[in-house]
Protein backbone atom coordinates (compact mmCIF):
# COMPACT_ATOMS: atom_id res chain seq x y z
CA UNK A 1 0.00 0.00 0.00
CA UNK A 2 3.00 2.29 -0.21
CA UNK A 3 5.37 3.75 -2.79
CA UNK A 4 8.99 2.68 -2.40
CA UNK A 5 10.98 5.77 -1.26
CA UNK A 6 13.89 5.04 -3.61
CA UNK A 7 12.44 3.42 -6.72
CA UNK A 8 9.11 5.22 -6.69
CA UNK A 9 7.45 1.92 -7.61
CA UNK A 10 4.23 0.67 -6.05
CA UNK A 11 4.78 -1.89 -3.32
CA UNK A 12 2.37 -4.82 -3.76
CA UNK A 13 -0.08 -5.46 -0.96
CA UNK A 14 -0.14 -8.74 0.91
CA UNK A 15 -2.91 -9.90 -1.43
CA UNK A 16 -0.63 -9.47 -4.42
CA UNK A 17 -2.36 -6.35 -5.72
CA UNK A 18 -0.22 -3.29 -6.45
CA UNK A 19 -2.10 -0.44 -4.80
CA UNK A 20 -2.31 2.81 -6.74
CA UNK A 21 -2.56 5.75 -4.29
CA UNK A 22 -5.32 7.22 -6.45
CA UNK A 23 -7.29 4.00 -6.04
CA UNK A 24 -6.83 4.33 -2.29
CA UNK A 25 -8.12 7.90 -2.36
CA UNK A 26 -11.22 6.91 -4.31
CA UNK A 27 -11.87 3.92 -2.04
CA UNK A 28 -11.68 6.12 1.04
CA UNK A 29 -14.29 8.32 -0.61
CA UNK A 30 -16.45 5.21 -1.08
CA UNK A 31 -16.12 4.44 2.61
CA UNK A 32 -16.98 8.01 3.58
CA UNK A 33 -20.18 7.65 1.55
CA UNK A 34 -20.92 4.19 2.94
CA UNK A 35 -20.78 5.34 6.55
CA UNK A 36 -23.58 7.82 5.92
CA UNK A 37 -25.96 4.85 5.86
CA UNK A 38 -24.81 3.53 9.26
CA UNK A 39 -27.75 2.43 11.39
CA UNK A 40 -30.21 2.25 8.49
CA UNK A 41 -29.14 -0.55 6.14
CA UNK A 42 -29.38 -3.73 8.24
CA UNK A 43 -29.43 -6.53 7.17
CA UNK A 44 -27.54 -5.11 4.19
CA UNK A 45 -23.91 -3.96 4.57
CA UNK A 46 -22.61 -0.41 4.33
CA UNK A 47 -21.46 0.20 0.77
CA UNK A 48 -20.27 3.26 -1.13
CA UNK A 49 -19.59 3.61 -4.84
CA UNK A 50 -17.82 6.23 -6.95
CA UNK A 51 -17.83 6.34 -10.76
CA UNK A 52 -14.82 8.10 -12.26
CA UNK A 53 -14.04 8.92 -15.87
CA UNK A 54 -10.90 10.70 -17.05
CA UNK A 55 -9.97 11.34 -13.39
CA UNK A 56 -13.26 13.17 -12.80
CA UNK A 57 -16.01 11.88 -10.51
CA UNK A 58 -19.20 11.55 -12.55
CA UNK A 59 -21.36 9.66 -10.07
CA UNK A 60 -21.55 8.68 -6.42
CA UNK A 61 -23.92 6.67 -4.30
CA UNK A 62 -24.51 4.77 -1.07
CA UNK A 63 -27.41 2.71 0.20
CA UNK A 64 -29.61 4.96 2.32
CA UNK A 65 -31.89 2.32 3.84
CA UNK A 66 -32.45 -1.43 3.69
CA UNK A 67 -34.51 -2.38 0.65
CA UNK A 68 -33.68 0.82 -1.23
CA UNK A 69 -31.38 0.97 -4.30
CA UNK A 70 -27.81 -0.10 -3.64
CA UNK A 71 -24.75 2.13 -3.88
CA UNK A 72 -23.75 0.92 -7.36
CA UNK A 73 -27.25 1.53 -8.74
CA UNK A 74 -27.38 5.09 -7.41
CA UNK A 75 -23.87 5.92 -8.61
CA UNK A 76 -24.63 4.62 -12.11
CA UNK A 77 -27.85 6.62 -12.21
CA UNK A 78 -25.93 9.76 -11.30
CA UNK A 79 -23.28 9.04 -13.94
CA UNK A 80 -25.71 8.23 -16.75
CA UNK A 81 -24.03 7.79 -20.14
CA UNK A 82 -20.74 8.97 -18.66
CA UNK A 83 -20.36 5.57 -16.98
CA UNK A 84 -19.41 3.99 -20.32
CA UNK A 85 -15.66 3.34 -20.29
CA UNK A 86 -15.38 4.64 -16.74
CA UNK A 87 -13.89 3.14 -13.58
CA UNK A 88 -16.27 2.09 -10.82
CA UNK A 89 -14.96 2.04 -7.26
CA UNK A 90 -17.06 0.07 -4.78
CA UNK A 91 -16.21 -0.75 -1.18
CA UNK A 92 -17.78 -4.25 -1.23
CA UNK A 93 -18.00 -6.77 -4.05
CA UNK A 94 -21.01 -6.13 -6.34
CA UNK A 95 -23.42 -9.01 -5.86
CA UNK A 96 -24.42 -11.18 -8.77
CA UNK A 97 -27.97 -12.03 -7.69
CA UNK A 98 -31.33 -10.35 -7.56
CA UNK A 99 -32.91 -9.45 -4.23
CA UNK A 100 -34.91 -6.35 -3.34
CA UNK A 101 -33.00 -4.59 -6.13
CA UNK A 102 -31.36 -5.66 -9.37
CA UNK A 103 -27.95 -7.37 -9.39
CA UNK A 104 -25.25 -4.70 -9.15
CA UNK A 105 -22.80 -6.69 -11.27
CA UNK A 106 -25.30 -6.83 -14.14
CA UNK A 107 -25.92 -3.09 -13.90
CA UNK A 108 -22.18 -2.47 -14.23
CA UNK A 109 -22.12 -4.68 -17.31
CA UNK A 110 -25.07 -2.82 -18.86
CA UNK A 111 -23.37 0.51 -18.18
CA UNK A 112 -20.26 -0.73 -20.02
CA UNK A 113 -17.77 0.35 -17.38
CA UNK A 114 -14.17 -0.51 -18.27
CA UNK A 115 -12.78 -1.22 -14.81
CA UNK A 116 -14.11 -2.08 -11.36
CA UNK A 117 -12.02 -1.52 -8.24
CA UNK A 118 -13.32 -3.48 -5.24
CA UNK A 119 -12.37 -2.83 -1.65
CA UNK A 120 -13.32 -6.22 -0.22
CA UNK A 121 -14.82 -9.45 -1.53
CA UNK A 122 -18.23 -10.36 -0.14
CA UNK A 123 -17.71 -12.34 3.11
CA UNK A 124 -20.66 -14.68 2.46
CA UNK A 125 -19.08 -17.96 1.28
CA UNK A 126 -22.18 -18.68 -0.83
CA UNK A 127 -21.65 -15.48 -2.79
CA UNK A 128 -18.00 -14.46 -2.40
CA UNK A 129 -16.18 -14.00 -5.70
CA UNK A 130 -19.16 -14.65 -7.95
CA UNK A 131 -19.80 -11.00 -8.74
CA UNK A 132 -16.10 -10.42 -9.37
CA UNK A 133 -15.86 -13.47 -11.61
CA UNK A 134 -18.94 -12.44 -13.57
CA UNK A 135 -17.40 -9.07 -14.39
CA UNK A 136 -14.00 -10.55 -15.17
CA UNK A 137 -15.39 -13.13 -17.62
CA UNK A 138 -17.06 -10.34 -19.56
CA UNK A 139 -13.76 -8.53 -20.08
CA UNK A 140 -14.06 -5.89 -17.36
CA UNK A 141 -10.75 -5.21 -15.63
CA UNK A 142 -10.97 -6.04 -11.91
CA UNK A 143 -8.81 -4.91 -8.99
CA UNK A 144 -9.62 -6.31 -5.55
CA UNK A 145 -8.24 -5.47 -2.10
CA UNK A 146 -7.87 -1.68 -2.08
CA UNK A 147 -8.14 -0.42 1.53
CA UNK A 148 -9.41 -3.89 2.41
CA UNK A 149 -8.71 -3.57 6.14
CA UNK A 150 -10.72 -0.36 6.38
CA UNK A 151 -13.54 -1.88 4.31
CA UNK A 152 -13.57 -4.78 6.79
CA UNK A 153 -13.67 -2.41 9.77
CA UNK A 154 -16.58 -0.39 8.41
CA UNK A 155 -18.62 -3.58 7.98
CA UNK A 156 -17.27 -5.56 10.95
CA UNK A 157 -20.75 -6.22 12.35
CA UNK A 158 -22.08 -7.41 8.97
CA UNK A 159 -19.05 -9.63 8.36
CA UNK A 160 -19.30 -11.14 11.85
CA UNK A 161 -22.99 -11.96 11.42
CA UNK A 162 -22.44 -13.54 8.00
CA UNK A 163 -19.48 -15.66 9.06
CA UNK A 164 -20.62 -16.74 12.53
CA UNK A 165 -24.41 -16.46 12.30
CA UNK A 166 -24.68 -14.44 15.48
CA UNK A 167 -24.90 -10.73 16.36
CA UNK A 168 -21.84 -8.54 16.76
CA UNK A 169 -21.77 -7.12 20.28
CA UNK A 170 -20.11 -3.97 21.65
CA UNK A 171 -19.52 -3.61 25.39
CA UNK A 172 -19.75 -0.03 26.60
CA UNK A 173 -19.22 1.18 30.13
CA UNK A 174 -17.76 4.26 31.82
CA UNK A 175 -15.09 3.67 34.46
CA UNK A 176 -13.03 5.93 36.68
CA UNK A 177 -9.24 5.67 36.80
CA UNK A 178 -9.46 3.58 39.99
CA UNK A 179 -11.78 1.05 38.32
CA UNK A 180 -15.16 2.21 39.65
CA UNK A 181 -18.39 2.59 37.68
CA UNK A 182 -20.34 4.29 40.50
CA UNK A 183 -19.89 5.81 43.95
CA UNK A 184 -20.63 3.84 47.12
CA UNK A 185 -23.97 5.65 47.19
CA UNK A 186 -24.75 4.41 43.70
CA UNK A 187 -24.29 7.71 41.90
CA UNK A 188 -22.92 7.13 38.40
CA UNK A 189 -24.23 9.91 36.20
CA UNK A 190 -21.92 11.50 33.68
CA UNK A 191 -18.38 11.44 34.88
CA UNK A 192 -17.38 11.25 31.19
CA UNK A 193 -16.60 14.40 29.26
CA UNK A 194 -18.97 15.72 26.62
CA UNK A 195 -16.79 14.48 23.76
CA UNK A 196 -16.96 10.93 25.14
CA UNK A 197 -20.74 11.07 25.56
CA UNK A 198 -21.12 12.34 21.99
CA UNK A 199 -19.01 9.45 20.72
CA UNK A 200 -21.20 6.99 22.62
CA UNK A 201 -24.34 8.40 21.01
CA UNK A 202 -22.71 8.28 17.57
CA UNK A 203 -21.90 4.61 18.15
CA UNK A 204 -25.36 3.90 19.56
CA UNK A 205 -26.95 5.39 16.45
CA UNK A 206 -25.33 2.67 14.33
CA UNK A 207 -26.57 -0.22 16.50
CA UNK A 208 -29.74 -2.24 15.89
CA UNK A 209 -30.41 -2.91 19.58
CA UNK A 210 -29.26 -1.80 23.03
CA UNK A 211 -29.12 -4.21 25.97
CA UNK A 212 -28.79 -2.98 29.56
CA UNK A 213 -28.71 -4.76 32.89
CA UNK A 214 -31.71 -4.96 35.17
CA UNK A 215 -30.10 -2.90 37.95
CA UNK A 216 -29.22 -0.19 35.44
CA UNK A 217 -32.88 0.06 34.48
CA UNK A 218 -34.09 0.06 38.09
CA UNK A 219 -31.52 2.52 39.43
CA UNK A 220 -30.81 4.84 36.50
CA UNK A 221 -33.79 4.45 34.13
CA UNK A 222 -31.50 5.40 31.22
CA UNK A 223 -32.53 6.77 27.85
CA UNK A 224 -31.21 4.26 25.30
CA UNK A 225 -31.84 6.23 22.13
CA UNK A 226 -29.10 8.33 20.45
CA UNK A 227 -29.46 11.96 21.48
CA UNK A 228 -28.38 15.38 20.26
CA UNK A 229 -26.96 14.15 16.95
CA UNK A 230 -27.38 15.95 13.67
CA UNK A 231 -26.80 14.28 10.29
CA UNK A 232 -23.14 15.32 10.15
CA UNK A 233 -22.39 13.85 13.58
CA UNK A 234 -23.78 10.51 12.44
CA UNK A 235 -21.17 10.15 9.66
Amino acid sequence: MEIHPLSGQLIPSTSGVAIDPHHQQMMLRCLHLAKQGAGFTTPSPLVGCVIERDRKVVGEGYQHKAGEPHAVILALRAAGDRAKGATAYVSLEPRNHFGCTSACSEELVKAEVAKVVVGKADPDPRISGKGIERLRTLGIQIIVGVEEAECQRVNEAFVHRVLYQRPFGILKYAMTLDGKIATTAGHSAWFMKEVARTHVHQLRATCDAVIVGGNTVRRDNPCSDPQNLDSQQRE
